[in-house]
C-alpha cells in the first residue's frame, strides 16, 4: 500500500506540471492523458502487489550475490538458505580461519563451561564432567566427534570420564598437530588424511615457511591413524575399505527433493561439511539409507541459533555399513530414538532451526530453510563427501 500511495503522489504532481505545459493546448489531448493515466494507474493497482512478491523470491546470502529460484509443486520457493554449527570457527556449516570475535556454540547455559583461547589462537572450552554425564553425549552437545574429545584429552576410552574432570573441547571434529621438523602442509594433510586447504583455511596459513616448530595448528576432519602392529589396525582398515565401497555402490538416496544450494568443499573462504538442499518449509526429508534411529532432537524453535548443537531439529541415523547419516535445521521430526527406519521414509520435515542463513526475520519468518545433510564414519567421526548425492 506504500508504494501506491507514492504512485498516487507522483501520478497528482505530474498531472499538475502537464496541465500547465503545452501538451495541452486541446481539449482532444487532454482526454487522451486522463485516458492514458487512468490505464497507467489500472495496472500500477495489480503489478505493485505482485511485483513485491516477486522481489521476496530470491533469497540473499551472506555476499549480497543470490541464489537462483527453486521452483516445486507447490510454486516458487522463497527462503533458500544455508546454515550451519554456530562454533568458533564454523559458521554457515563452513570452516574458517580463527579464532573468532563471537563464539556462540552447544546447548550448555554460559555457566557450564570456560572460554580460552590457547597460546596457539585456537578457542577452546573447557568442560567439567557432571555426574551421569557420557562422552557421546557431551560429544553431541558440542557437534565434535567422540574421538576429538578423546584425543585432545588423552582419553583411552569413552568411559574414562569422571565427575569433576575439565575437558577440553577443540571448535569442530579434529585433531591438534604440534608442528615438528620436517612438517609441510602436504605431509601434514596426508598424515591426517585430509584436503590440504582444510589446513589452511582453519588456520589462516597460505605457506609452510608459517609453520613453527612447537606450535600446535587444527585439522579439522582430521582422523588420527592406527599403528601397524596394534590389535586394531587390521579392524580398522577393513572398516575404511567397507565404508568407500559402500559409497562408491550408491548405498544412499537422496534425502531430499530440492536443489543443492551448497556442496561439500570449499566455500566463501571456509569449508563446508556436508551438503545442502533448498525447498520449501514443511518439504518432506527422507531416510538416505535404511538404519536405526540414534539420536533425535526436536524442541528447537526457529531463531535458537545455538539449539542442538547449531543443528537445531535434527536426526541422527546409524547404518549397518559403518556409518551414520545427520539431517538438520528441521522443522518438525516424525521418528524416536531405536526406531528402524526404511530407506526413502519419510523422518522430519525441511526447516530453518539452528544456525542458518540468511536469518529469520519479522515477516520472513522462513528464511534461511534448508537441509544440511551429513554423513559420518562411525569409527573416526570424519565427515564423509556426500556430492555423489546431486
Amino acid at each position: 500500500m506504500k508504494n501506491v500511495a507514492i504512485i498516487f503522489a507522483y501520478m497528482a504532481d505530474t498531472g499538475k506540471q502537464l496541465e500547465s505545459s503545452s501538451m495541452f493546448h486541446s481539449q482532444q489531448k487532454r482526454e487522451g492523458v486522463r485516458k492514458a493515466g487512468t490505464l497507467f494507474l489500472f495496472l500500477a493497482l495489480f503489478l505493485v502487489p505482485l511485483l513485491g512478491q516477486r522481489g521476496n523470491v530470491v533469497a540473499e546470502n551472506n555476499e549480497n550475490s543470490s541464489l537462483d529460484v527453486v521452483k516445486s509443486d507447490m510454486g516458487p520457493l522463497t527462503h533458500i538458505g544455508k546454515g550451519g554449527l554456530a562454533v568458533p570457527n564454523v559458521i554457515d556449516d563452513a570452516i574458517h580461519p580463527i579464532p573468532y570475535d563471537e563464539i556462540g556454540y552447544s546447548n550448555l547455559s554460559e555457566g557450564e563451561f570456560t572460554e580460552i583461547v590457547d597460546e596457539n589462537g585456537i578457542p577452546i572450552r573447557i568442560y567439567e564432567v557432571k555426574p551421569g554425564d557420557t562422552l557421546s553425549e557431551i560429544a553431541e552437545e558440542y557437534a565434535v566427534s567422540t574421538n576429538t574429545i578423546k584425543w585432545e584429552n588423552n582419553l583411552k576410552s569413552a568411559k574414562d570420564i569422571h565427575p569433576g574432570q575439565k575437558l577440553r573441547i577443540l571448535p569442530t571434529t579434529g585433531i591438534l598437530h604440534k608442528i615438528r621438523k620436517g612438517d609441510t602442509l602436504s605431509r601434514i594433510a596426508k598424515r591426517y588424511d585430509v584436503p590440504l586447504d582444510n589446513i589452511r583455511i582453519a588456520n589462516d596459513i597460505t605457506d609452510d615457511r608459517e609453520l613453527i616448530i612447537g606450535n600446535k595448528i587444527l585439522v579439522p576432519n582430521g582422523v588420527k591413524k592406527q599403528e601397524k602392529g596394534s590389535s586394531g589396525y587390521k579392524q580398522n582398515a577393513f572398516a575404511i575399505r567397507k565404508t568407500s565401497k559402500s559409497v562408491k555402490n550408491s548405498y544412499y538416496a537422496r534425502p531430499s527433493a530440492g536443489t543443492v544450494t551448497s556442496w561439500f568443499g570449499p566455500r566463501r573462504g571456509g569449508f563446508h561439511y556436508g551438503i545442502d538442499y533448498g525447498q520449501y518449509w514443511g518439504a518432506p526429508v527422507v531416510a538416505s539409507a535404511s538404519g536405526v534411529v540414534e539420536r533425535v532432537v526436536s524442541y528447537c524453535r526457529t531463531g535458537s541459533y545455538r539449539c542442538g548443537g547449531g543443528y537445531g531439529n535434527n536426526v541422527l541415523i546409524r547404518h549397518s555399513n559403518g556409518t551414520k547419516t545427520r539431517y538438520t535445521h528441521l522443522k518438525s521430526t516424525l521418528v524416536k530414538v531405536g526406531q528402524r527406519v526404511e530407506q526413502g521414509q519419510k523422518i522430519g520435515t525441511m526447516g530453518n532451526t539452528g544456525n542458518v542463513r540468511p536469518r529469520p526475520k519479522s515477516g520472513n519468518s522462513h528464511a534461511g530453510t534448508h537441509l544440511h545433510f551429513e554423513i559420518v564414519d562411525s569409527r573416526t567421526g570424519r565427515k564423509i563427501n556426500p556430492n555423489f548425492l546431486r
